[in-house]
């Protein structure tokens, strides 16, 4: 029996760790929207196949660690709109961004006018300021300028990985625990009742009653309690009253952007 109870708990343990894994697994993508969209967008052929593939693994597994989505789009030109223009039509009209939000960044460079810019949505809004805006695209511009393309675009995830991280936004903090909990919490409760069996197993196994008394006289030896005078005596009471806290409401910040259908857009950008 004992050897049955352990191996039921092992079970259980093996399957809290496959749903800490599976929760993991993945980026949460909105309804109706492609999560196989390419994020990795070349059109101005700044780099090789291999390079290619290779940023896209890594901004994979950023957005699969984060739920945050991460773009690169390169142009000869982008007619008579604006980097910022330009930026927010490619990003809505393609549906990137992870959850409601659309969370995420796209880094747009333009060859004609040598511009670049740095486009924030939803959570990207909320965490990355101004001044986060300007280091990571004055630092990756650097690299753009002497044409190391794909030095340039591996700098830019490796800034905005370090951004999400610093903002405590691994899935162990942000979604895990939000979107994972009921089954955690389930397991959690298992793994409870089949220690509380494993407990009261071994307990009755070692006890060493014969008989079970039947009142509560059987456990006291006769003549071994005397009371000669009883009485109850009140001593004093002590009421405390604590003050209940009121609610408050409060408002995020929000450094720069601004919403439209569903986008909460910032950013800004320069030239290289």
């Amino acid at each position: 029996m004992m050897k049955k109870i352990v191996s039921l708990l092992l079970a259980v343990l093996m399957l809290a760790g496959l749903a800490t894994v599976a929760f993991a697994a993945s980026a949460d993508f909105g309804p109706g929207r492609d999560p196989w969209i390419e994020r990795v967008v070349d059109n101005a052929d700044l780099l090789t196949a291999s390079e290619e593939q290779q940023l896209s693994d890594k901004i994979s597994r950023v957005m699969n660690e984060y739920n945050f989505d991460i773009v690169v789009l390169t142009e000869n030109s982008i007619g008579g709109y604006s980097p910022a223009e330009y930026s927010q039509r490619y990003y809505a009209n393609n549906d990137y961004g992870c959850g409601e939000n659309y969370d995420g960044v796209l880094f747009l460079v333009s060859m004609a006018d040598r511009d670049y810019y740095l486009l924030t949505d939803g959570l990207g809004t909320d965490i990355l300021s101004k001044r986060d805006v300007s280091n990571i695209g004055g630092t990756v511009a650097s690299y753009l300028t002497a044409g190391r393309y794909y030095d340039a675009y591996s700098k830019l995830i490796d800034m905005v990985e370090e951004e999400l991280y610093q903002n405590k936004l691994h899935p162990v903090n942000k979604r895990f625990l939000k979107e994972g909990q009921g089954m955690v919490w389930f397991i959690i409760t298992v793994i409870g009742v089949v220690i509380a069996l494993i407990a009261v197993s071994v307990m009755k196994k070692n006890m060493k009653t014969h008989a079970i008394a039947l009142e509560a006289n059987d456990y006291i030896r006769q003549g071994s309690l005397r009371m000669n005078n009883t009485e109850e005596t009140f001593l004093y009471s002590n009421v405390s009253k604590t003050p209940r806290v009121q609610a408050s409401s409060g408002s995020g910040r929000s450094d720069g952007g601004f919403s439209s259908g569903g986008h909460h857009f910032g950013g800004g950008g320069g030239k290289f």
